[in-house]
Order: C-alpha cells, then structure tokens, then sequence
C-alpha cells in the first residue's frame, strides 16, 4: 500500500484529481492537503492524516504537488469568494501566496517535501497522455470512468457549480482566465497586480497561450 497526499491550493482543481487518482489506486490511500504552505506539510500530515495510525516502514508516503496555470486558478479562487462573499484583499492575497508556496516546493526552490511530483492540472484535463502517464507513474491501474463526473465533496465549479454533472469535459476550466477581460473580472484585476511577484514567476515557468501572454503582461505593466 501507498500513501499520496494531494498537495493543493484552494479552489485548484484538485477534487476530481484526487477522484481520479482514487479510481486508478484502489488498494491505496490518496490524501488532499488543501491551501497549505508546504513548509508545514509534514506538521499537518502527523495531526491530520495519521491520526489513525503512522503508515508502515514499508508503505511510502508520495506528495503530489498539484499546479494550475495561475490566472485559471486566480479566476476561480477569486470568483469562488465573490459566490461566498469573502472578497477582502487580505484572504484573496493569502490565498494567492499559497500559489506560489506550493508552486515554488513543485519546481525544487524549496525542499520542504521529501518524494514528491509535479501534477499539472490544465495538462491532467486537457491530456488523455498525459493523465496516462501519471497514472503509470504512481503505478495505477488507468480507467477514464469517473472522468465527467464533477465531485460533490465540495461546492462544486466556481463558475458552474454542479450544471456539468455527468459532463464534466464540456466546462472551460483552461479558459477560466478569459474572465478577467468581462466588466466583472477586470474590476479584480488590482489584486494581480498587488501579487506581481507571482505573475512574474508565473510567466517564467509556465508556458503561457499569446492570450495570457497579454493579460499577465497587462498586469506588470
């Protein structure tokens, strides 16, 4: 048996990726750490996780360090504490930071986390190779069955909340930046802006579409 725990900022698509890995790692355990900072990833596993119990000398323990291109993940985050009235600049801004702490472990600029990987979500749902190939790294057993369904262990899409159940491929969860370019959007633009150390970093280790590639430079402007 393994242990994966799912690495996570909020409002990261990270539900249906552990309802995937769930499906692919039946005789395993798939945990979700969601919107931590990874420097206290091992505090929180020993109080949450292992509660019941540490795993066994000869049961590995894998994180799964999930990254989502930053404007799709900023757009729903932000668009999430619009539906649920929670728009202060100081929770959108921690939230924001927890991005970049995550993103920064991901990618080797911090060692908080032992065994680790790199998911990235917008390939995980854009790429049936792709998702083949983290499966065959965390040696599953591959199964597109629970591929539409949009998990109700949560308040569902930011955009869509649970319209797409059954459908889940059809919701432009990649496209979730163009809503910074509506009335709405633009009006929480300022909050990137104040985060511009992490748009930087983002367009230094993403590959951006000419689109974001326009947006992101709008807001370092």
């Amino acid at each position: 048996m393994k242990h994966i725990v799912l690495v996570a900022p909020s409002r990261s698509g990270h539900n249906w990726t552990a309802q995937m890995l769930r499906s692919w790692l039946p005789g395993d355990k798939v945990y979700q750490l969601e919107g931590i900072p990874p420097k206290i990833y091992h505090n929180r596993i020993r109080t949450e996780l292992w509660q019941g119990g540490q795993p066994k000398k000869d049961q590995p323990v894998i994180a799964v360090l999930q990254l989502r291109d930053f404007l799709n993940y900023a757009a729903s985050l932000i668009k999430h504490l619009i539906n649920t009235n929670n728009t202060s600049g100081r929770s959108v801004a921690a939230m924001l930071d927890i991005w970049l702490d995550v993103a920064r472990e991901a990618f080797n600029d911090t060692s908080y986390i032992g065994e680790k990987y790199r998911l990235y979500y917008d390939h995980f749902v854009r790429s049936h190779a792709y998702r083949q190939g983290i499966c065959c790294i965390l040696d599953g057993k591959f199964s597109e069955e629970n591929i539409d369904a949009v998990p109700t262990g949560g308040p569902g899409s930011s955009f869509d909340n649970f319209a797409y159940q059954g459908s889940g491929q059809r919701m432009k969860v990649l496209k979730r930046w163009k809503w910074f370019l509506t009335d709405e959007g633009n009006r929480y633009i300022s909050y990137l802006e104040n985060r511009r150390n992490i748009v930087e970093y983002y367009t230094e280790h993403f590959d951006l579409s000419p689109g974001q590639k326009e947006l992101a430079g709008y807001i370092l402007k």
